[in-house]
């Protein structure tokens, strides 16, 4: 306490215990050279030292736990950063892979395209069939209904050549009669 007695007060500040010592200097300095109204005067200095003291304190342990937290956040904005370039890495191929997805879709709907063609021409061809079919059959219908007519008017003619032929056999047996009465 004597040695720090004799130095300047700046060099009490340099001291790392300082506060302590000081208190202790301050108390041991004013007792000696004031009288005792001033005492009570130094207990409210002395707790106000103590406040001062134990607010340091304070600010000192919250100084460090504030590094704590900032190393903490720089460890967080670190690894927020590796999240992120990897996010956007993860992004990058994703993109990659969409492009090659839509590339495969056009692939695919051209072969589509391709494959619709030819099943357009044979849906034409299978239509256009179904025309000539449909004619067919009213060919056929028309055919079987002429055959008919024909078959019926076949039928007519045959009655009709018989009625020919029973025309001519009687007209042959009445020439003959008639030949037979004139050669008589």
């Amino acid at each position: 306490m004597i040695r720090l007695m004799d130095q300047p007060l700046d060099m009490l500040q340099k001291d790392p215990y300082w506060n302590d010592e000081l208190v202790k200097v301050t108390s041991c300095l004013v007792e000696r050279q004031f009288p005792e109204k001033y005492r009570d005067q130094l207990s409210n200095v002395r707790f106000k030292v103590a406040m001062i003291q134990e607010n340091s304190n304070g600010l000192i342990i919250a100084e460090k736990a504030l590094k704590e937290k900032e190393a903490l956040y720089e460890k967080h904005l670190s690894n927020a950063n590796d999240t992120l370039e990897g996010l956007s890495k993860t992004r990058e191929d994703l993109l990659k892979k969409l492009a090659e997805i839509q590339a495969q879709i056009q692939d695919v709907d051209a072969k589509i395209t391709n494959l619709k063609k030819p099943f357009e021409k044979i849906q034409e061809k299978k239509t256009e069939l179904g025309n000539q079919l449909s004619k067919i059959e009213k060919n056929k219908l028309q055919n079987e209904v002429d055959l008919k007519r024909f078959q019926e008017e076949e039928l007519q003619e045959i009655d009709l050549f018989k009625g020919f032929e029973d025309n001519k056999i009687q007209l042959k047996d009445t020439l003959e009669e008639f030949l037979r009465e004139i050669g008589e």
